[in-house]
């Protein structure tokens, strides 16, 4: 016949100080004391065997990396979660099937597999790693986890969100378009210099026997539409 510990030790321990107290009182020898069964019945109950440790969960998953995780949609930015099997001592479990499934609707994600449901085997470090995750719809969502060792499975989640990539402002595309303040006045510069070697060329050629005593001179103009250069006159 087997026996089960149905409540703590210390409840057997006071049913045998029990019967200690009842013999001292009806006087009765101590080496004639017999404990019986009868007044064990609300500690032991025949026909099971059980540990004390069995009520203790034998394995839970640690989420390592990825919980709170913003995945970016439409760019490579996204969550790698990593997880972690242990046992009831705390201590990683090796090749372990572990799942994980995504909603089917809304903020969601897909993984290598095309899937949004995924199993992995943990390594030898009792991890596992979610590679490729595909974000889909923007907004908060949870992706379960699932693990299980014979007849036990553990559950958990990890929380993730989706935001969209962000966009271009106004203000910088528009300096990407414009040329800076500093390139125009670049530009200014360098037509007033050419302006000049062009008068001074001018004006020694007329010295030489020409007529044209005032010179020619080119003409340089900064207006809204960008920088402009005339003709020498």
């Amino acid at each position: 016949m087997r026996i089960q510990f149905a409540t703590p030790i210390n409840a057997l321990a006071l049913a045998l100080l029990g019967s200690l107290v009842s013999a001292a009182q009806t006087q009765t020898p101590f080496g004639k004391l017999v404990l019986r069964a009868e007044s064990l019945k609300p500690i032991l109950q025949p026909g099971v065997l059980a540990q004390a440790a069995d009520t203790q969960p034998r394995l839970h998953i640690e989420i390592l990396k990825g919980d709170g995780g913003v995945n970016t949609l439409g760019s490579n930015a996204v969550v790698q979660p990593v997880v972690q099997v242990r046992d009831r001592n705390n201590q990683p479990l090796a090749d372990v099937a572990v799942t994980f499934t995504a909603p089917n609707d809304g903020p969601s994600a897909t993984f290598l597999n095309g899937s949004r449901s995924i199993t992995l085997m943990t390594d030898s470090t009792g991890e596992a790693i979610l590679l490729g995750m595909k974000p889909m719809n923007p907004g908060k969502f949870q992706i379960a986890v699932s693990a299980s060792v014979g007849s036990e499975t553990v559950v958990t989640a990890i929380s993730l969100a989706n935001e969209p990539r962000p966009q271009p402002t106004a203000a910088g595309a528009k300096k990407k378009q414009g040329l800076s303040k500093g390139a125009i006045l670049a530009i200014v510069g360098a037509g007033a210099a050419a302006a000049v070697g062009i008068g001074i060329g001018m004006g020694g050629h007329g010295d030489s026997g020409s007529n044209n005593s005032a010179g020619s001179s080119a003409s340089i103009g900064l207006g809204s539409g960008g920088v402009t250069a005339g003709p020498p006159r």
